[in-house]
């Protein structure tokens, strides 16, 4: 709670804190401080407060001690002080789990929890935003990975860590209903690791709404960071407390972990290997005596809890910096302070974990170590158990029967030697499995290695492939060669910083710059033609500025595994929804792409796969009519080819009918039905605003508002999507997209005085134009007929209105133009070359131009704009529709 003290309570706190720093050991000194306590002790008795019984009581132990002790020496004083400290901390700081304010009544108000930022304040909150994210992020996969095997403990431990980390930096940081939604999340995951409750789809969909709150936080605070305002926890997270107590009440288990634990036995007997942790698992043991005060150990279990949140804060503010000696000796001070006063209790287990941790962490703060990584995750592992333990007293004082906590022992030993434990145990949790290896390279399957393992032996398991003629020794070779090389990665001392975007994207605009610069030395021929040495130190230049330019662009290139996350946990969701059963299976999620294309390509991939579910997808009954099995797939797949990334949505379902296709687009005038169309004209009319052939409307899709918006959000990021489909057996989207924004691979062609670019990846061919290949059709325009294909012709200088400096086509260029919907064929007067230009906006005067994208400054120093395709094929239309009337 946060008090607000009364002056006659302020007053007498300060004097005991002035006589606890004097700290002297005669006679004098306890009578005073003693007097002092006494004093304190009537004034809180004063407040007629209920909730401050519990300090009430504590001052009256205290005092009783000391009366007690006829002088210092008694062996228990040092901790008697200690006790002091705790209640007049506790008193100063308020607890966490109460709501009374040491004030006088009439004095009493209420504050609303606000948080007003400082500049300091800025990167911390930044800071822990991005680390809550990646958390959240790993919660969602985890959730996803424990749907096809609940055992996983792993993923259970993965997820349980990560609420406790946001747990503890939220609290660090004031964000109250943050931290108490992530404790009890926190708490949720504790009871399912502890076999305390069954993990179902139920508990699954508690946490995954409890993620999703977490990020509209997230996202408010964010928000307010940006506008530089201050920050109130306004979400409302009653109704998800609410689910995650009901879950807690209803759940239980019907199959202990122990049971689990021999079935899995049971089935490979041969592979498993009991530990020294199975064979102390269930041992019964004791905490403290029968004669201990009950009273002393709930006090001592709430001021446990006083110290264990200020180390996990000190250990959140070392993150950041290492060499925050007063946050080392935070955390070293609590762990004295509890080693302490559970001797004195005599509650052996918490004393000997606290005694050795505060043995480990003497190095560090005498400076003679650096506080590591090592250290960190081993006083949370220790605080982590400390916790533990301290539940098991309170379940011993309500006289329960208690456990050794699972792995305690062993945890105890191999702190002896705490750089080993850590060290082997990030290498074993990183560094994959040689079998995990092979699997992944497609060289053996599962059963293979399966049925290897289980053979008879304490051979290395490359050895077991080989023999049995599963692998081969070259591929073993190389598979150990290339866990050797991770191994060797993990072990080395790679760090990373963050850095702004905004610094990123100025940093790549100066390479794009420098670019450019380059290109127009090496284009001035005047200066070049006699000096073959500069010609050569620029040769040199540039292959250093190519250098330099693709490492710019491979800083900002990301990973699509947190999208290709996002899209897991929809189709859960849209699954779980519809009721239909899905597997969905994603390849190709460390395929990397510009991240300014990440946020945009999201919503096509949303609407992709919600029709894939919802319309691709029949339900159970009509598919095994169909002979397909129940359960329908759904595969989302990213790869690079040919200097694109290229991502497909494939789902099993019904596929695209055309028939309905066709007569929807007859009745809203696309098509006339005389036309004698491609299925690639056919299935692209899904992609005109408002078309829909769906039956009926549901809240996941079917109004026709969605593929539209795909196909122009496809084409802003200078891409194309194209689909296949086979009725009764699918759908295929196939959705090609550069790698970058900032480069354009692009063709420099020229029309009249203007110089004009093309993205190379919305071109076909190009080839030399006859007279008699253009024919002419009433009221449609000019055509070519090409390899049995006919094309709209357009000539760029009618469009733009450019005398062009041929008098005949044949003197002209003709591009195939190789448009996602409608190809066409572009008349030129000439290409330039080929080369890769580094994109620029061209400001708010051009946003209504829709026939241009952009533009880049060119090797001659020129301006050349650089041309959206599909918008230049509708401004071409509309040309020649106008020139028609006019005629």
């Amino acid at each position: 709670m946060s008090f607000q003290i009364s002056e006659k309570i302020k007053k007498i706190i300060d004097q005991i804190n002035a006589l606890l720093i004097a700290d002297s050991d005669d006679s004098a000194f306890n009578k005073e401080l003693n007097e002092k306590l006494i004093e304190l002790k009537s004034a809180l008795e004063k407040c007629d407060d209920k909730s401050l019984h519990s300090l009430i009581d504590k001052l009256n132990k205290l005092i009783e001690y000391e009366e007690k002790s006829s002088n210092s020496s008694n062996s228990g004083y040092e901790e008697y002080i200690n006790q002091v400290k705790l209640v007049i901390s506790e008193i100063e700081n308020g607890s966490n789990d109460k709501s009374s304010e040491l004030i006088d009544n009439d004095t009493k108000k209420e504050e609303d929890t606000l948080i007003d930022f400082s500049e300091e304040d800025y990167e911390l909150y930044n800071d822990f935003i991005a680390e809550a994210l990646e958390h959240l992020q790993n919660i969602e996969e985890s959730v996803i990975g424990l749907e096809n095997n609940s055992c996983d403990e792993e993923l259970l431990n993965s997820i349980f860590r990560a609420f406790h980390t946001i747990k503890g930096n939220s609290a660090f940081l004031n964000l109250t209903k943050m931290n108490i939604l992530a404790h009890k999340s926190e708490n949720l995951l504790d009871a399912v690791r502890q076999n305390k409750i069954n993990y179902n789809p139920s508990i699954a969909d508690v946490i995954l709404e409890s993620v999703d709150i977490l990020k509209k936080m997230i996202s408010t605070l964010t928000e307010s960071i940006k506008q530089k305002k201050s920050f109130k926890e306004e979400t409302e997270i009653n109704e998800i407390i609410a689910k995650i107590e009901q879950a807690l009440n209803e759940s239980s288990p019907t199959t202990s972990r122990e049971e689990k634990e021999n079935l899995i036995s049971e089935e490979n007997k041969e592979s498993l290997n009991e530990t020294d942790d199975n064979k102390q698992r269930g041992k019964q043991f004791t905490l403290f005596s029968e004669e201990s005060d009950k009273s002393f150990l709930s006090d001592f279990i709430e001021e446990c809890n006083e110290y264990i949140s200020n180390a996990e804060a000190s250990l959140l503010e070392l993150e950041t910096d290492p060499n925050d000696k007063e946050a080392i000796n935070t955390i070293f001070r609590a762990f004295h302070t509890i080693k302490g006063t559970s001797s004195f209790l005599g509650i052996t287990p918490i004393s000997e974990l606290s005694h050795k941790v505060e043995s480990l962490l003497i190095p560090v703060r005498d400076g003679k170590k650096s506080f590591s990584e090592t250290y960190a995750d081993i006083s949370l592992q220790a605080i982590d158990y400390l916790k533990e333990l301290l539940k098991l007293i309170q379940i011993s004082i309500d006289g329960g029967n208690i456990e050794e906590p699972e792995g305690f022992i062993n945890f105890l030993k191999k702190l002896d030697n705490p750089e080993e434990l850590l060290s082997v145990k990030k290498i074993e949790s990183d560094v994959p499995r040689l079998g995990e290896i092979l699997v992944g390279e497609g060289k053996i399957s599962k059963e293979d290695l399966e049925s290897a393992a289980s053979k008879e032996g304490n051979e290395p398991i490359g050895v077991k492939l080989v023999k049995t003629g599963v692998a081969s020794v070259k591929d073993v070779a190389q598979a150990i060669r290339k866990q050797k090389k991770i191994s060797e990665v993990f072990q080395s001392q790679d760090s990373s910083v963050r850095v702004r975007t905004d610094r990123l994207d100025r940093l790549i605009d100066m390479v794009g710059e420098l670019v450019i610069a380059h290109s127009m030395v090496v284009q001035d021929t005047t200066s070049l033609t006699q000096q073959s040495e500069l010609q050569k130190k620029l040769s040199h230049c540039g292959k250093i500025v190519r250098e330099l330019q693709d490492l710019s662009l491979a800083i900002r290139m990301v990973p699509l595994k947190p999208t290709f996350q996002k899209m897991t946990r929809l189709v859960r969701d849209l699954s779980r929804k519809s009721g239909k059963a899905i597997n969905f299976i994603t390849n190709g999620e460390e395929t990397e792409i510009d991240r300014n294309m990440v946020d945009i390509l999201n919503d096509p991939l949303v609407h992709l796969l919600r029709n894939a579910v919802d319309h691709g997808i029949e339900d159970k009954e009509t598919r095994q009519k169909m002979g397909k099995e129940g359960t329908g797939t759904v595969k989302l797949i990213a790869y690079h080819s040919g200097g694109n990334v290229v991502l497909e949505i494939i789902d099993d379902g019904k596929g695209l009918d055309k028939e309905k296709i066709i007569n929807k687009a007859i009745n809203k005038g696309i098509f006339t039905g005389k036309e004698n169309l491609s299925d690639n004209e056919i299935f692209n009319c899904i992609f005109e605003p408002g078309f829909s052939t769906a039956e009926k409307i549901t809240d996941i899709s079917g109004r026709g508002v969605g593929l539209d918006v795909v196909k122009k959000n496809i084409e802003s990021l200078r891409g194309k999507i194209i689909i296949s489909s086979e009725k009764g057996k699918g759908c295929k989207f196939t959705i090609r997209l550069p790698l970058t924004m900032a480069i354009t691979d692009g063709m420099i062609i020229k029309c009249g005085n203007h110089r004009f670019i093309i993205p190379t990846i919305n071109i076909s061919m190009s080839f030399k134009l006859e007279e008699n290949m253009i024919s002419t059709i009433a009221g449609k325009g000019e055509i070519i007929n090409l390899r049995n294909q006919i094309y709209p012709f357009f000539r760029l200088s009618e469009i733009f209105k450019i005398p062009p400096d041929i008098k005949s086509v044949d003197e002209g260029i003709a591009i195939i133009i190789n448009d996602t919907q409608n190809p066409y064929i572009l008349l030129v007067d000439g290409i330039l070359g080929q080369q890769q230009v580094v994109a620029k906006s061209l400001g708010n005067h051009f946003i209504n131009l829709p026939s241009v994208s952009g533009g880049a400054i060119l090797a001659d120093g020129r301006v050349g704009l650089i041309l959206d395709t599909s918008g230049l094929f509708q401004m071409a239309k509309e040309t020649k529709r106008k020139r028609t009337v006019n005629l």
